[in-house]
């Protein structure tokens, strides 16, 4: 009855045990679908962000070689042996914004700098800023050393080409070397390109693509989980043919151990009955033994296997031989030993 408690027992106990692992496995499966989902929303971000910024530097590198080849290229005089740089003079600079502006439109400038090798700026777009200096910028400094050097910014307000105020700007900022036909660095561009319609349509791949993966990982999830339900069935299943048969089992253990039960009974029984009528044919024996003892007789019978009769006899528990000779010992004159007794 306790194996069966037991088993019983520990049936339940595997069953609750697959429901718990199969609302384990649904937290799991949502915790990791967030996490996949979050972590993969991160990369993309920034794999999308850089893919900006680089195709913004690219372009701000484009532009800025057609405006050294197209606008500027004659403001960089070379003297042979000397330094060379760029030098713009003021009454030129109204002619050189308007040129300036009308080949930048196209391109998403909001805003360029000319700067020398004197980090001064010798031309913006913004006319107020014309003429300082600017010799903390590392970024410049890189630039004036022959490196290309982009980062990107969020400003509240940018004004444009156009003297429109454009909010919350998303703008990549880049340092352009300018080189003479030498291949010698005579000054640097400051670039500032709109990338806010880039930006937007890389959210929204961005968003596209996450909802693409939230599905892909709900049905890859969901599979999974009618898996998991399937197999906790299939396991509830078993367990349940598990405990009939142990049940089964038990029951023919049980029938069988009342049939073996009866029949020790019944061979204990026999086994008392026969020793009993084995002692009871041994004390006849005896008594027969000592009755022929009495009469002068051999015993017939040999007891000494009991202890009790000491002689020997020719087979355990037979009559001896003058028994078997006759049914009492005869003398010489062919009476009977016994007859003899009698008579006398």
């Amino acid at each position: 009855m306790t194996d069966e408690r037991t088993t019983t027992q520990r049936c339940d106990e595997l069953s609750r045990n697959s429901f718990h692992l199969l609302r384990y496995f649904l937290l799991i499966s949502v915790a990791a679908i967030v996490t996949i989902a979050l972590l993969s929303g991160l990369g993309l971000r920034s794999v999308l962000s850089s893919f900006v910024i680089k195709e913004a530097e690219d372009d701000a590198v484009h532009v800025s070689a057609a405006l050294r080849d197209c606008e500027v290229k004659e403001y960089i005089p070379t003297t042979p042996g000397g330094r060379a740089g760029l030098v713009i003079p003021s009454e030129e600079i109204p002619e050189l914004d308007r040129n300036m502006r009308v080949f930048l439109a196209p391109f998403d400038i909001v805003k360029i700098k000319v700067f020398d090798l004197d980090t001064r700026i010798i031309y913006s777009t913004d006319p107020k800023i014309i003429g300082k200096l600017n010799p903390d910028n590392s970024k410049l400094a890189a630039a004036l050393r022959g490196e290309v050097v982009s980062k990107f910014e969020t400003k509240e307000h940018v004004w444009d080409l156009d003297a429109e105020n454009r909010p919350d700007v998303g703008v990549v900022e880049t340092y352009v070397p300018v080189t003479d036909k030498h291949g010698r660095i005579v000054g640097s561009f400051e670039v500032y390109k709109d990338v806010t319609p880039y930006l937007r349509s890389a959210k929204a791949t961005l968003v596209q693509s996450l909802g693409i993966l939230f599905v892909v990982l709900l049905v890859v999830f969901g599979l999974l989980s009618g898996l998991m339900r399937r197999a906790a069935r299939l396991m509830d299943e078993s367990r349940r043919e598990l405990r009939a048969f142990n049940d089964k089992l038990e029951q023919c253990v049980a029938e069988r151990t009342e049939e073996l039960q009866k029949t020790v009974t019944d061979l204990e029984r026999f086994n008392r009955l026969g020793v009993g009528r084995e002692h009871r044919m041994i004390e006849l024996k005896r008594q027969v033994n000592e009755m022929a003892g009495k009469a002068g007789v051999t015993p017939p019978y040999n007891l000494s296997f009991t202890g009790v009769n000491e002689e020997g006899a020719d087979d355990p528990g037979e009559p001896s031989g003058a028994e078997s000779a006759s049914p009492g010992r005869r003398s010489a004159g062919g009476q009977s030993v016994v007859g003899q007794s009698r008579h006398s």
